[in-house]
């Protein structure tokens, strides 16, 4: 009996309209869930993506300068750390040994 049924139908054009169902809902839920976007607002979305791209080399730029002019400062802060703190250690030397001699 259920053959009879089926064997009636006109599979190819049943398989036409399945495919065709389902594009629509696959284009339907891709819209829905915003998959899908205006060329407008992709458009917007791509000059904003390149104006970043551009501050962010131009941020790299100024960091690669940056490091560059702290490459060159470094050694010169260490000598000057290096130099207070001898300053420092012949100070601390120098009042221990006044206090030897001032003590009774």
């Amino acid at each position: 009996m259920l053959t009879d049924l089926i064997g009636d139908l006109p599979l190819a054009d049943l398989s036409g309209w399945g495919a065709f169902l389902l594009l629509s809902f696959l284009i339907l839920r891709m819209v829905l869930k915003g998959d899908v976007v205006p060329s407008k607002q992709h458009d917007e979305v791509r000059a904003d993506r390149d104006s970043y791209r551009e501050l962010f080399q131009g941020q790299q730029a100024v960091n690669n300068e940056l490091a560059a002019a702290i490459k060159v400062v470094i050694p010169f802060v260490e000598s000057a750390d290096h130099a207070l703190r001898s300053i420092q250690a012949m100070g601390a030397a120098a009042f221990a040994a006044h206090e030897e001699k001032t003590t009774p």
